[in-house]
């Protein structure tokens, strides 16, 4: 016999679940959205099991308060405190959140629904998400505002992030262009807007993790200052500059941007991802700041987001104060450059790159989603729910252009200007009017370039302040490459035709090897030059192999794990490179190759051959010059010393000019 209280549970579910479906049908009645809607009786009232998103009730009153209050901020409240659950891709979820924002009832359903959210149980939430709820700081940028959000810890951030910790837009040249590489594109867009060259000053406000700044001084050779209020950013940032060795270039400090130095100037300043803690009452000091260390001549890139309408008073907004960002405010992008102006500034240049913020937010909810159990660990339940909440929503609302982000280059009113007259200059090629470069040695060895027109090849776009010495060695290989590409035709195919597997060619150059490679080959190809990318993509169609091109450095290769290659390809890529460069790219060839994998290097060494000799002396006055040293053959040597690959054969293929090697990862 049934206990009557059993009896009255169910007759209480019994009538609470047809209380919530008929709300919900009525409510939902125009809904064509793909969001599907399950009760707490493990019924569904809207959509079915096949629905891309799912919210779910666990608990009846969820809905009569969403019903009485009509306010997001306490469903999203509940589902941080686990009392609602999102299956499926969130960012679904905000299409429905549209509807319901938009949706208009006579008076008469308004009742009625009032009277059946009645028959549900009242609300009782647990207070487990007050200790995530930030204090009354909005839009006061002070230390305690961007704790709460930044110091939640760099275990946590470390697994959605990319491997260089941007917490900003990156900049895709594909939909499906991996976020390591978008994210490196995105900090040298930056630079190159900025116009670094070697040995002037940049300031980063709000540096983060200290991406920008060490990229900037190891690729542009600028001296770098961030600044940031978060201890673990700042903790973190100053042991990535430790690591990379970059202690005199780079600093990083906890340090306020209204304290800076009455005496501090800069010759370009950069603001990523910080502003929109500003606040837009504070735009007049934070712009008039950013004026008075700026540098005569200097450049500022403020990257930040805005929206359509200004920061209003909504339950969005409200949850994102709670929540996420308790100083967080949005302007629109109009009031930005009014701000601008109005501080001293003439504005150079505005972009948007909101679909590109779309694209990384998916990225990130990727990655969060995946990790769940550890971030969970880290952080705790109601934490990781607000993240995925807060990122789901932002992409959405970025990919239907409510909100925007965008980098507005400035430099001082009234001053000559120091970019060029088009884009294509201003993103291309660099400054036509740059300054003089400040390293001696670099504008000797410009100078020298400038005289070799053997082939017509733009200078590489980072203008000889990409890692200065190994770029003008990168430029040499792009002359090498077109000058040998057919006098190796059958080399090349003896080098990599036979191959099978997962093939990583370091130094693609045009993709003359392309043409070799068996169809069964899984190909990467790496190159420094851009414009050597470009002339490889259009070989791919004449290839039957799987071809995948990366804009890289084969002295780093970072957007590249450990492990991956079967075989590792490089022609005459290592010849022209000193011995210290040629060390890192090695090192990263036995990173990268599988245990067992092997290595097939064809090199140039000092020729008999007088013609060849002939042209390698033409050459070797200018890598002397840059260098202090002339071209010589030591691959053996540095492939034995610098990382854990063994040469097992080496053959000489034409009067001795051309060295075949060939190794194991051990």
């Amino acid at each position: 016999m049934k206990n009557p209280t059993d009896n009255q549970y169910t007759a209480r579910l019994q009538i609470t679940s047809a209380a919530g479906h008929s709300i919900l049908k009525q409510i939902l009645a125009n809904y064509q959205g793909s969001v599907a809607i399950r009760l707490w009786d493990g019924k569904y009232a809207v959509g079915n099991a096949d629905a891309p998103c799912t919210v779910v009730f666990n608990q009846p009153s969820v809905l009569r308060q969403l019903i009485l209050r009509r306010n997001v901020v306490h469903l999203a409240a509940d589902y941080l405190a686990q009392e609602v659950d999102i299956e499926g891709d969130a960012e679904h979820l905000f299409d429905l959140v549209s509807y319901m924002r938009d949706l208009v009832l006579p008076w008469t359903s308004k009742l009625h629904l009032m009277w059946l959210a009645l028959k549900l149980p009242g609300h009782h939430r647990e207070k487990s998400t007050r200790a995530i709820r930030a204090g009354h700081d909005e839009r006061r940028n002070t230390k305690q505002s961007i704790s709460h959000h930044y110091d939640v810890g760099n275990d946590f951030y470390s697994l959605w992030l990319d491997r260089k910790m941007v917490y900003s837009c990156a900049y895709f040249s594909s939909h499906d262009q991996l976020l390591d590489e978008a994210q490196n594109d995105k900090l040298d867009y930056i630079c190159r807007k900025l116009r670094l060259t070697p040995g002037e000053t940049l300031l980063d406000i709000g540096c983060g993790w200290g991406a920008l700044v060490c990229w900037a001084a190891q690729h542009y050779g600028v001296k770098a200052h961030g600044i940031t209020l978060s201890e673990q950013q700042a903790a973190y940032a100053n042991e990535r500059i430790r690591k990379e060795g970059l202690q005199d270039q780079v600093t990083v400090e906890l340090l306020d941007y209204r304290n800076l130095p009455a005496d501090a100037r800069y010759d370009r300043v950069v603001s990523v991802g910080m502003f929109e803690h500003i606040g837009v009452a504070n735009f007049p000091t934070y712009f008039n700041t950013i004026k008075r260390v700026l540098a005569p001549g200097g450049l500022f890139l403020n990257h930040g987001i805005t929206n359509d309408t200004g920061w209003r008073d909504t339950p969005i907004t409200r949850f994102i104060n709670s929540y996420v960002f308790p100083d967080g405010e949005l302007a629109r992008i109009g009031d930005v450059v009014k701000a601008m102006e109005r501080a001293g500034f003439e504005v150079i240049d505005v972009e948007g790159l909101r679909h590109h913020y779309a694209l990384t937010l998916r990225c990130w909810v990727r990655a969060l989603e995946a990790n769940k159990a550890r971030a969970v660990a880290i952080v705790g339940e109601p934490t990781y729910r607000a993240w995925r909440f807060y990122m789901s929503g932002s992409a959405y609302y970025f990919d239907v252009g409510s909100i925007n982000v965008f980098q507005v280059l400035a430099g001082h009113d009234r001053e000559p200007l120091t970019v060029g007259l088009r884009r294509d200059e201003l993103y291309e090629k660099g400054c036509e009017c740059q300054t003089a470069s400040k390293n001696n040695i670099l504008e000797r060895s410009h100078q020298d370039m400038n005289k070799i027109s053997i082939v017509d090849m733009k200078l590489h776009e980072k203008n000889l302040s990409l890692q200065a010495k190994y770029n003008i060695t990168a430029y040499f290989y792009d002359i090498l490459g077109y000058l040998w590409e057919r006098k190796f035709r059958k080399f090349r195919s003896t080098l990599v035709g036979e191959l099978r597997g997962k093939i990583l060619e370091a130094g693609i150059g045009t993709g003359s090897n392309l043409e070799f490679y068996h169809e069964d080959v899984d190909l990467v190809g790496i190159e420094l030059s851009k414009q050597m990318l470009r002339k490889a993509e259009k070989r791919i169609k004449n290839t039957k192999c799987k071809v995948r091109l990366i804009h890289e450095d084969a002295t780093t290769m970072q957007s590249i794990e450990s492990n991956q290659f079967d075989w590792i390809i490089s022609t005459f890529m290592c010849c022209v490179m000193p011995d210290e460069i040629q060390n890192l790219a090695i090192e990263q060839f036995g990173r990268v190759l599988k245990q067992g994998g092997g290595f097939r290097i064809l090199e140039i060494i000092h020729s008999k051959n007088t013609k060849i000799k002939r042209r390698q002396d033409f050459f070797s006055p200018l890598v002397e010059k840059i260098y202090g040293s002339r071209l010589d053959s030591n691959t053996l040597r540095h492939i034995e010393q610098s990382s854990n690959l063994k040469v097992t054969h080496t053959s000489f293929l034409k009067d001795d000019t051309y060295l075949l090697i060939e190794g194991i990862r051990v």
